[in-house]
Order: structure tokens, then sequence, then C-alpha cells
């Protein structure tokens, strides 16, 4: 009995700990609407470049996934979460770019590459949630999924 409880003690803090990874990797991916305008603004891009942006991002987080997803199943070593928690932050580069017009093909790059990460990170992490037997998939999903929203969201506030 003490045994099986320090089992669910631990799940629930490997839980969270991948909970808090998610909202912080998803942070990322909700920031970039948010600093649109600015970015607009300082590289003379166009609406049209920047919902391009938008979309090229929104489409490497999400298409992506499908395509890695199944290429680490069988894995026990979580190694695309760091991988891809890694990836997703180097969208912040884009403020260190120098304020010109050929910057505009590297932000597309950097977008593209954080929303690798972004996606990368997704299919592994959701994984090893559902790994934590002593959760019930229901719950541990519920958590997981709260805290990947509370990262978009709060990835565009703090990116105001």
């Amino acid at each position: 009995m003490q045994q099986n409880l320090k089992t669910i003690k631990r799940q629930w803090v490997e839980l969270f700990t991948l909970s808090g990874l998610h909202m912080t990797v998803d942070m990322f991916s909700g920031m970039l609407a948010v600093l649109l305008p600015i970015i607009r603004e300082n590289y003379a891009l166009s609406l049209t470049l920047g919902v391009i942006l938008l979309s090229v991002q929104s489409l490497a987080c999400n298409v992506v996934q499908l395509l890695v997803g199944h290429l680490r199943a069988g894995k026990k070593k979580p190694l695309l979460i760091p991988v891809g928690l890694c990836l997703a932050t180097l969208l912040c580069f884009i403020g260190v770019l120098p304020q010109q017009a050929s910057a505009v093909i590297w932000i597309f790059v950097l977008a593209i590459i954080s929303g690798i990460g972004v996606a990368i990170f997704h299919p592994e992490s959701l994984r090893a949630v559902h790994y934590l037997k002593a959760i019930p998939a229901s719950t541990s999903s519920a958590v997981y999924l709260t805290f990947g929203f509370m990262g978009f969201t709060g990835g565009s506030w703090f990116a105001a």
C-alpha cells in the first residue's frame, strides 16, 4: 500500500512536470501572432506575408506531428521532448535579426524551425503522459491538454 501511494504521488509529479513543459513549448506557438505587428513594422513585412508566416508556423506545428508521431512509438527514453523544447525557443531569435528586408527569410526559417520543435515535442510527451498507469488516461489527458491551452494563451499574453 505504501509503495503504491509513492508511485501515485511520483506519477502526479511527473504529470505536472510534463504538463508544465507542454505549457512552456506551446507558449512559443502563441507568441507569433501577437508579435506580428512589430515584426511587420521593423522588417517591412506586408500583411499578406504576415498571414503566410502565421500559417507556415501553424502548419509546421501540426503537420510535422503527423510525420514524426509514429517514429519513436516503441521507445522508452523521451529524446524528442528536450530537442523539441530547444527548437521551439528559436522563435525568440527574431528579435536579434538585423532590421533589413533580407531578414524576412530568416524570420520564416525561425518560425518553421520553432514550429517543428513544437511538433516533435507533442507526440513523445503525450506518450509519456499515457505511460503513467497510476493516473486514469482521461484525467492525465485533461491535465496535459489544459496546460497546453494555458501555454498557447500565456504565450500571447507574455509576448504582448
